[in-house]
């Protein structure tokens, strides 16, 4: 527990929050730091050590949020690197990147049940099993009330896919064509598949109830061999850029029942 004084910038008692409990944001540089959004909620993150201390926008619960989707991205912009750059590929295969979609549905929640739950019948067939060894997809939302579109966008691990064998597969699974297959550059699929994490085509009017809609659905998920080497994506908090330790806490006084939620 840590204590600053009036000279620092006002007394508050800071409660020491492991990596676990939330996630760690970068402390901000003149460079990378953005003026507050007086509509938005935000954290003062401290080091327990010295009282170094940054401000961060408190995750709304909006997955679309122009403040504070910027984080969400970042994270998930950094677990997409390390899977690249530590997937190790079989011999003939190659990073591809594949996009599925299904017709218009009329509810959100149940498009993206049902083309994730075709997805995971497409990875119990014999060709997925045969040509693919792992690869991570994220979900994309497009349309509006009453016919949504969804995509999925999957990075995989592959060896040579026949795009009319796929496009054949897929239609008996979910009655649909829509099949897309291409192989990408690292880096290019990096920013490729980063973008749809927070990317909404929807109005800011319709933006909170898509995202209420996909509460408790995995925008970004790693699978097969892939599922592995994300879980060795390293988790270690910042270092205080004064004291250079990595012990941080939160200010007290502006904790809230939004905090256990990712930041």
């Amino acid at each position: 527990m840590i204590t600053r004084s009036a000279a620092e910038g006002g007394s508050f008692t800071c409660t020491p929050r492991t990596s676990e409990q939330f996630a760690m944001p970068q402390p901000e540089t003149s460079e990378t730091s953005r003026p507050e959004d007086p509509s938005h909620n935000y954290l003062t993150i401290v080091c327990m050590n010295c009282g170094y201390h940054f401000r961060v926008p408190q995750y709304c619960g909006n997955r679309f949020c122009s403040v504070c989707s910027g984080r969400r991205r970042a994270r998930t912009r950094a677990r997409i690197t390390h899977l690249i750059h530590h997937v190790q590929h079989r011999k003939g295969y190659r990073l591809k990147m594949i996009t599925l979609t299904i017709r218009n549905m009329p509810t959100l929640s149940g498009m993206v049940k049902t083309l994730v739950s075709h997805f995971k019948s497409l990875r119990k067939t014999k060709l997925w099993k045969t040509c693919v060894d792992g690869g991570c997809f994220v979900i994309e939302v497009t349309g509006k009330p009453g016919s949504w579109h969804a995509h999925l966008h999957v990075l995989v691990s592959a060896s040579f896919i026949r795009w009319e064998t796929l496009h054949s597969l897929w239609k008996k699974i979910t009655g649909s064509t829509g099949v897309f297959i291409q192989n990408i550059p690292g880096r290019q699929a990096i920013n490729y598949v980063t973008k749809y994490v927070t990317k909404s085509e929807c109005d800011v009017e319709t933006q909170r109830d898509v995202s209420d809609a996909l509460k408790g659905t995995r925008l970004f998920q790693p699978f097969g061999s892939w599922y592995a080497v994300a879980n060795t994506y390293p988790k270690d908090k910042p270092v205080c850029p004064e004291c250079k330790t990595r012990a941080w806490g939160i200010e007290e006084y502006e904790l809230n029942p939004l905090f256990h939620r990712r930041i």
